[in-house]
């Protein structure tokens, strides 16, 4: 490549320079344009040049790049970029040079570029430092890291290295100020070039640069004229800093060339008032014989103001000047001038005609600035307004502007103005509009086409004119606000205080305000402002500010938002209504997109807000939102809330509704069948009332309530007195030694417990005391109404229960009630084996059985307690603690009686005339309740017992008494009979045929009255108090001689006590005949319990006579005291064999059973029901009966 040696640039430099001087005098005041981007073609073209083979093409390709402006928005492919930048290490210097230059305007894109750069500083070709130098001056802030490298540049050998590096010192400005000291050796170059450039770089510098000020100084007498000019032009930069420099500037207004006395006259404008004293010296420059020095001191006297007001003649003189630049300025500085120069005005008339443009636009706007003191010329300003250069025009319609109200009658033109093909005039209209206030409110509508103007100097001029009309421009509010969204930020600036100024907004007008606020960071505040501003502080739209618009922090974020589901709705509520609205704002939409998300994700929801939620997820989901889904999944959960609730709240209406049918339940027999019916129950109750009336305690015996008093009809509680129970009896568990009070070791029924003890002890006596004092509902069963089961016996008691037995049964089994069931030993084996197989299913419940000493396995869940006979202490405690009730019959006191138990008791335990058996014999007899029982009676009487023949003891009392009131014996013979029918029949009333026996037997506590009323009759049910009393009585039928009740009743259990009487009663040889047929029977029904204790009372009696014949009654009652004692927690012989599973199967009835027997046997237990069922209400005589507890 052919290339100019650096000695022929010189050697021309003068010429080229020249030539240059000669291009700017002929352009004028034209403007120099700057580097414009290339089209697209263009770029594509010069890049596709880098790909050529010729380096000589990558120069030019790279020299045509350097002159434009390819920054952003011009986009050049990385790889092009990465290439151009390895052209800086080509062999080539045009190469490397061309590269650099081109980098420069890449701006930011060459920034990875600045270590080759740096590297380029030291090139061997002057040339391409020049280059690099100039590019760090193009790339600016990119290239700062290169300034400290500058430095080496100044000393440069090269002076067009240095001038390069003295305009990039300038241009690069404060980033380079670190540089400034370093500036002073160049403003003393040798070279004139190089000092010109120092001279620039130190007015570009301004104020930081101003230490080398005084170094300007020595310029000013330079050589070289245009060092001089650069020396005055940057003394105009610097300004008053430079003051000291004015006097110095005086002898440049003599210079010889024209360009310096044009830079001196410039700079003392700049100075202004500072430079004053030169004002009388600007004269001979207004009479220049050059006409830019005349146009440069005429802008200065325009600059200097009043100031310069003595130099007003001269200006006259500028005005009819014959170039139109002088003109022009002359023009301009009459307007700067102001009133002061009002004497000018009638030579301005000429102006606004004259033909040169220029001068014209200078007059027009001179015109503007003097105001009311040139409105002699405002009719001339119709033609200008029309004129034909558009700068005129746009400079008439400014003045119009100005002129304010003096010039309305201009109004109608500026219409066409509005409408001008040329934006600057079209934007100097409308800011005349806005000058005009509302006396231009006819344009109103002209200035809603230029708020969508295509330039954006037009659309600000609109908006600001709008504002100044203020409230009359209501109208163009929306437009306005569409403007706040506009890509420039001066449009946006312009129209957010045009809203300011039109007047108070509703919430949605207010959104593209918010909208606006995302646009530009710095015009987030104000614009927010604004907002708040333009609310007037309404509720709504000050919280959609609070919410919108990208506040700093979110009302979520500063605890402004509690959470709370009042608040959650407001703001909700408020989203909604701006939904719509805010479709066009493109930034504020997502914004109100996420909000609406994150109010939705905070607050707790309740189903009643599914209606609002559902609108807020079809707009998101309208939206196409990625937040739809969050609200959807929100929306399902209250859905199932709200089923759930729903179903909630119809149960709870109907619990509701059946807890009220509970409450009424006890007394209404319609409400009870609704509950026992079990359709009923189980549809209309959904399934679960029967489940919670099974499982819940409460509602097991609210159900079973009602029944109460049918449920313990058989324990005859209603003549019971707990107060007559005596409670210290003890108790040991089967096959231990441990006693303990019954109280405590039964104090609370959890598992089956059987109690077990001899006649007499009380067992019967603690289960009625025991249902008496549960404060559960207890069901009494005798063992004789069980014949089918215990829960067929239970459902007899509960007529209603049987359209349900199942669900009677369920109640049961879930221990709905304490289960007593009173003497096993009476009853079948057959219907023990079914209680026992009840007890077996409900291993679990609250059961107590009471039985005398039995051949059976009892069930296996059970624990068995053997009740012991009284101890002395507590023989005396139970005498002592029988209620004392004075009556006819009795014949002592209270204190008798206690003194009569003290005495017996003395005598009865510490005689020395009985012998040791005697003794024994009878503590036995005293240690059994129901005879301790007849003991009190007998003392309460004023009679002395006698314990070997207590219950003859208390016959005979009985009936001398009854012999004494009916002069009658007492007919036992046929009473004995009855008592025989009854239990053959199984009867339980005494027929009231006997009343008068009855009365006396009452009298002497041997039977039991209750009160009946069946079907409206009333009267009297008589019961023999025990067992044992209704026995001594059938016994008496047993007796004589070929008697056939001994064979007949032998396998009839109804009848056992009676046996067992028998062993002692009969004749010794008649009870060895009965004892073998005792034991046939048991061998064909495996019932041993009659035969063992049968031969056992015999064999007492064989005892205590050796021929075991003629005892009289005294060895009798022995033997029975003896066999009693025999007795005392026997143990069943594990030697006696049993059929299996006969006591635990209820399908198996024994093979030998009678069948007519167990016909009466049952028929005896319906019976009981029946009787037990009319007469559950009858009282009973407490006072009667009290004295009776605790017979068995």
């Amino acid at each position: 490549m052919i290339k100019l040696c650096n000695s022929f640039l010189r050697k021309w430099r003068f010429l080229l320079l020249l030539l240059l001087v000669l291009l700017v005098v002929n352009l004028g005041h034209v403007r120099a344009s700057e580097k414009s981007p290339p089209e697209d073609w263009q770029l594509q073209g010069m890049l596709a040049a880098l790909d050529d083979s010729d380096p000589d093409v990558w120069v030019e390709a790279l020299k045509k790049m350097s002159r434009y402006d390819l920054k952003s928005p011009v986009e050049i492919p990385p790889d092009r970029v990465e290439q151009i930048g390895e052209f800086l290490s080509d062999e080539d210097s045009d190469v490397r040079e061309a590269s650099a230059k081109a980098l420069g305007e890449m701006g930011s894109e060459a920034k990875q570029f600045i270590p080759e750069l740096l590297q380029l500083f030291s090139d061997n070709d002057s040339d391409v430092r020049e280059a690099v130098a100039t590019a760090v001056g193009n790339l600016g802030l990119q290239s700062k890291e290169l300034i400290p490298q500058l430095l080496q540049l100044f000393s440069d050998e090269d002076s067009f290295v240095r001038e390069a590096a003295a305009m990039t010192v300038g241009n690069l400005g404060s980033q380079s100020k670190e540089l400034i000291p370093q500036l002073q050796q160049l403003l003393s170059d040798e070279d004139s070039f190089v000092r010109e450039a120092a001279a620039m770089t130190v007015g570009n510098l301004g104020l930081q640069s101003k230490e080398l000020i005084p170094q300007l100084q020595q310029l000013f007498s330079d050589k070289n004229w245009r060092v001089r000019e650069a020396a005055a032009t940057a003394v105009g930069s610097l300004g008053s800093e430079a003051k000291e420099l004015i006097p110095q500037l005086l002898q440049l207004f003599s210079d010889k060339k024209w360009r310096v006395r044009e830079a001196a006259a410039t700079a003392v404008g700049s100075l202004g008032s500072e430079a004053k004293e030169l004002i009388p010296q600007l004269l001979q420059l207004l009479r220049d014989e050059d006409f830019d020095v005349r146009e440069a001191a005429a802008m200065t006297v325009g600059s200097l103001g009043s100031e310069a007001k003595e130099l007003i003649p001269q200006l006259q003189q500028l005005l009819r000047d014959e170039d139109s630049d002088v003109r022009e300025a002359a023009a301009t500085a009459v307007g700067s001038l102001g009133s002061e120069a009002k004497e000018l005005i009638p030579q301005l008339l000429q102006l606004l005609r004259d033909e040169d443009s220029d001068v014209r636009e200078a007059a027009a706007t001179a015109v503007g600035n003097l105001g009311s003191e040139a409105k002699e010329l405002i009719p001339q300003l119709l033609q200008l307004l029309r004129d034909e250069d558009f700068d005129v025009r746009e400079a008439a319609a400014m003045t119009v502007g100005n002129l304010g109200s003096q010039s309305k009658e201009l109004i109608p033109q500026l219409l066409q103005l509005l409408r001008d093909e040329d934006s600057d005039v079209r934007e100097a209209a409308a800011t005349a509009v806005g000058n005009l206030g509302s006396e231009a409110k006819e344009l109103i509508s002209q200035l809603q086409q230029l708020l969508s103007d295509e330039n954006w100097s037009v659309r600000e001029a609109a908006a600001t004119a709008v504002g100044s009309l203020g409230s009359e421009t209501k109208q163009l509010i929306p437009q306005l606000l569409q403007l706040l969204s506009d890509e420039y930020s001066f449009v946006r600036s312009a129209a957010a205080t045009a809203v300011i100024q039109i007047g108070k907004l509703n919430t949605q007008q207010i959104l593209p305000i918010l909208n606006a606020a995302h646009k530009s960071s710095y015009e987030e505040a104000v614009l927010r402002f604004i907002a708040y501003f333009v609310s007037g502080g309404e509720y709504n739209a000050v919280t959609l500010i609070q919410w919108l618009g990208s506040p700093k922090k979110y009302p979520y974020e500063n605890n402004k938002f509690d959470n709370t589901r009042k608040e959650g709705k407001k703001v909700l509520n408020l989203f909604a209504e701006i939904w719509q609205a805010t479709e066009t704002l493109d930034e504020l939409r997502p914004e109100l997109e996420r909000q609406i998300a994150k109010v939705v994700d905070r607050v707790q929801w309740e189903p009643q807000d599914i209606n609002l939620l559902t609108t807020h997820y079809k707009n998101l989901k309208d939206a196409k939102s990625t937040h739809a889904d969050s609200i959807n999944t929100k929306i399902k959960i209250l859905k199932g809330i709200q089923v759930f609730s729903y179903i909630w709240k119809f149960l709870l209406l109907h619990a509701i509704t059946w807890l009220i049918l509970l409450s009424l339940y006890p007394k209404s027999p319609e409400i009870q069948t609704l509950f026992w019916h079990p359709l009923i129950r189980r549809i209309a109750g959904l399934g679960y009332v029967g489940l919670l009336l099974t499982w819940i305690p409460f509602l097991r015996r609210r159900l079973l309530s009602p029944f109460q008093p049918l449920l313990i009809a058989d324990a005859n509680l209603d003549s019971f007195n707990p107060q007559d129970y005596f409670p210290d009896s003890n108790v040991c568990l089967k096959n231990t030694h441990n006693l303990q009070p019954i109280k405590t070791a039964i104090a609370k029924v959890q598992s089956p417990i059987i109690l077990e003890g001899e006649s007499g002890l009380g067992k019967s006596m603690f289960l009625r005391y025991w249902a008496k004092t549960c404060k559960n509902l207890v069901v009494y069963l005798p063992a004789s109404k069980c014949s089918q089961g215990a829960i067929a016996a239970i459902q007899a008691k509960i007529p209603i229960s049987q359209t349900d037995g199942k669900f009677l049964e369920n109640l049961i089994y879930n221990n709905a009630l304490e289960i007593c069931i009173d003497g096993l030993n009476e009853v079948t084996p057959d219907t023990r084996t079914k209680i026992s197989y009840f007890v077996e299913r409900h291993f679990r419940g609250h059961i107590l059985l009471a039985t005398q000493p039995l051949d059976w396995i009892p069930p296996s869940a059970t624990k068995t307690y053997i009740l012991q006979p009284l101890k002395r202490q507590q023989i005396r405690q139970f005498l002592q603690t029988r209620q004392f009730t004075p009556s006819a019959e009795t014949s002592i006191s209270q204190s008798e009686y206690e003194e009569a138990c003290e005495e017996y008791l003395e005598k009865t335990f510490n005689s020395n005339q009985q012998s040791e058996e005697e003794r024994k014999a009878v503590r036995r007899l005293l240690s059994n309740p129901m005879d301790l029982t007849i003991v009190a009676q007998i003392l309460a009487q004023g009679k002395n017992p006698d314990l070997l023949n207590l219950q003859q003891q208390q016959y005979n009392v009985m009936a001398a008494a009854y012999e004494q009131i009916n002069f009658d014996s007492f007919p036992l013979t046929d009473f004995a009979e009855t008592a025989y029918q009854m239990r053959l029949n199984d009867e339980i009333n005494i027929p009231s045929e006997w009343k008068k026996e009855l009365n006396s037997m009452e009298n002497y506590k041997m039977v039991l009255r209750r009160q009946r009323n069946v079907e409206g009759n009333s009267g009297s049910q008589w019961y023999f108090r025990h067992d044992k009393i209704q026995e001594y009585f059938i016994v008496q039928t047993f007796l004589g001689e070929g008697n056939q009740k001994l064979e007949q009743h032998i396998k009839d259990p109804r009848f056992r006590g009676v046996y067992l009487l028998l062993a002692t009663l009969l004749p010794y040889n008649e009870a060895l005949l009965l004892r073998e047929k005792l034991l046939i029977n048991a061998a064909e029904t495996k019932d041993h319990v009659v035969s063992d204790q049968f031969i056992q009372r015999l064999n007492s009696r064989s005892e205590l006579s050796k021929n075991g014949e003629n005892l009289n009654l005294v060895e009798i009652i022995k033997l029975l005291i003896v066999e009693k004692n025999n007795n005392i927690n026997i143990e069943v012989n594990p030697n006696i064999e049993t059929k299996p599973n006969t006591e635990f199967n209820p399908n198996i009835r024994n093979e030998k059973m009678n069948d007519s027997y167990s016909s009466k046997y049952d028929q005896r237990h319906a019976e009981r029901n029946n009787i037990v069922d009319q007469e559950q209400n009858r009282k009973i005589d407490a006072n009667m009966v009290g004295n009776f507890v605790g017979l068995r």
